[in-house]
């Protein structure tokens, strides 16, 4: 089955697509697509190489892109090359476009890590952007690879007033390259935490 001729919908994909497997798959799809040396300068790597080269099924990567609740993958116009959106630490060329970020972003961080950041303020280290939310839960799980994260306010609308710049990469998913100390605003409330 050609990925050019799989329908978006869940009915399409064939029931071996889904296997206990899956969580694994997906994370090692991203392993591939954010840190080795298979993508492209774009971040494009073929599917074809995907599954020749580590064993992939087209119907497998089909639905982990369709079905990645982070909204990681994407697809190419024409269903042959697959890359992440976001979470790369190797350099590719990104053709994300500037865009005025909404007035408060938030960044989830390592709590050990905070004296430091607010001295000195966030950089890529692992990556090559930062990766921030207006969504609250969704910076946590950002920041949660890294183990129990403290989500960060941070004064957006102020950063890009002051000439810093914002890619939107999700709706849920912004980058910029650095956060000066002065643009944190401190550690952020739960959204449903009571006054």
């Amino acid at each position: 089955m050609l990925l050019q001729n799989i329908d978006t919908s869940e009915s399409e994909l064939p029931p071996n697509a889904f296997t206990p497997e899956f969580p694994a798959q997906s994370k090692r799809l991203a392993y591939l697509l954010q840190h080795s040396n298979l993508p492209d300068k774009y971040g494009w790597v073929s599917v074809d190489i995907l599954c020749k080269e580590s064993g992939y099924k087209e119907c497998v990567i089909s639905a982990l892109v369709l079905f990645d609740d982070d909204g990681r993958f994407i697809f190419s116009d024409d269903k042959t090359k697959v890359r992440a959106l976001y979470g790369h630490s190797i350099k590719i060329e990104s053709d994300a476009i500037p865009m005025p970020p909404p007035n408060v972003l938030y960044y989830g961080i390592v709590e050990n890590s905070l004296p430091l950041i607010f001295k000195e303020g966030i950089k890529p280290m692992n990556h090559t952007r930062l990766h921030l939310s207006p969504i609250y839960g969704k910076a946590y799980f950002l920041g949660g690879y890294l183990s129990m994260p403290e989500v960060l306010e941070i004064n957006s609308a102020a950063m890009a007033a002051d000439g810093y710049v914002f890619y939107k990469i999700t709706n849920d998913v912004w980058q910029t390259d650095y956060i000066p100390a002065k643009y944190i605003k401190g550690i952020a409330d739960l959204p449903y935490a009571s006054e």
